[in-house]
């Protein structure tokens, strides 16, 4: 009898040894991110931006290619939807698809969000460079920064690597990428460490004559587990866009904000809208800044409301909320912008948003 309790502590004591082992493991392989640190940079050759051109810019949260054919774990209340990853034949016709929309608005700076780099629900694709080797529309320029990096991750939907990014391309001279990180939710040091770690990717695009244009992309949280980590998070980007401004550098952001405008959480059906704020934390920006789609656009009311969400609900039958914009600087001034949504509702859960813009002439 003490022999057999004795060969059972050993094995206790050995099964967790192993499981201590394994959680150092994972920790070890979840991403440390500095608060502010350099990002990714590819450079080739390109001109700088000369005062008083135009210059077209389009934001797609894509969704990481995956396209509308599933409602994803995360899709559901209780993270209960079925599916766990796109199956590489959808990929590939996201992929062709998504190509299709960048060559056809031929966007001088392209904003994405949701690109996955290394990630086992997309087979470990680098998928910023399978998307550029497949466009027509060349980009020498093309800022990355991870938000999501860890060699595994013992979710029970996930139970692999993650690997996501924010990309920049540009086909003017980007320079100075810098990735800013954004306020967390807390927790413990293992979740977080292994979790979204969400932040902005800023970079700089030089103007003859000696000025410059600053860029910032972002994807702000989409399950909040505070009530103030967006407005917290919304005020760390615009701390960023004064001091660029401050500086002399007018600003485009672009990203997925996760934020309703003004008047859209009423319109909402009463069970979607369990994530949103009724004071709505973006209301302010619109006083303050160029925000596309703006206040007539995105007004619930009107004839066609530039919605940019189409959610993954099998229960949602279309676009039916705006998350998405771009927020400029005043003195950049807006030609053209709207959302395209007449192609690419079977692409991913985003609509992109497209605007065209004036450099500022120098003073």
């Amino acid at each position: 009898m003490y022999g057999l309790v004795k060969c059972l502590g050993i094995l206790c004591a050995g099964s967790l040894v192993m499981l201590l082992v394994a959680a150092v493991w994972v920790y070890r392989g979840g991403e440390r991110f500095e608060a502010v640190a350099s990002a990714s940079l590819t450079a080739g050759e390109g001109p700088a931006l000369s005062p008083g051109q135009s210059l077209t810019v389009m934001s797609w949260n894509v969704q990481y290619f995956a396209g509308k054919n599933y409602v994803f774990y995360y899709d559901l209340p209780g993270f209960s939807g079925p599916d766990k990853r796109p199956s590489p034949q959808d990929m590939d016709a996201t992929f062709a698809e998504a190509a299709r929309v960048v060559d056809d608005e031929s966007p001088d700076i392209l904003l994405l969000q949701e690109v996955d780099h290394g990630a086992s629900r997309t087979d470990g694709q680098d998928q910023a460079a399978r998307l550029e080797s497949l466009l027509k529309t060349r980009y020498p320029f093309k800022a990355e920064a991870f938000y999501w990096k860890a060699r595994f991750v013992p979710h029970p939907k996930i139970m692999g690597a993650v690997g996501m990014k924010l990309v920049i391309y540009s086909r003017y001279r980007m320079e100075a990428p810098v990735r800013i990180a954004l306020p967390g939710a807390g927790g413990n040091f293992f979740t977080e460490r292994l979790n979204l770690q969400r932040c902005l990717l800023t970079a700089e695009l030089p103007v003859a004559g000696g000025g410059r244009l600053a860029l910032i992309n972002l994807h702000l949280e989409a399950f909040p587990v505070t009530p103030d980590l967006l407005a917290r998070q919304l005020g760390a980007l615009e701390h960023v866009i004064r001091v660029f401004e401050r500086q002399g550098a007018p600003v485009i952001s672009g990203g997925d904000f996760n934020l309703l405008p003004p008047g859209q959480y009423e319109a909402l059906d009463e069970e979607q809208r369990a994530l949103f704020n009724p004071e709505g934390e973006m209301t302010p920006l619109f006083s303050r800044y160029t925000v596309i789609p703006g206040l007539d656009d995105t007004d619930p009311r009107g004839p066609s409301p530039h919605y940019t969400h189409f959610p993954n609900d099998p229960g949602i039958s279309g676009p039916d909320r705006t998350l998405d914009y771009l927020v400029c600087s005043r003195q950049l001034a807006v030609t053209s912008a709207r959302v395209r949504s007449e192609d690419t509702l079977h692409i991913s859960d985003h609509l992109p948003v497209v605007a065209t813009l004036a450099v500022p002439e120098q003073d």
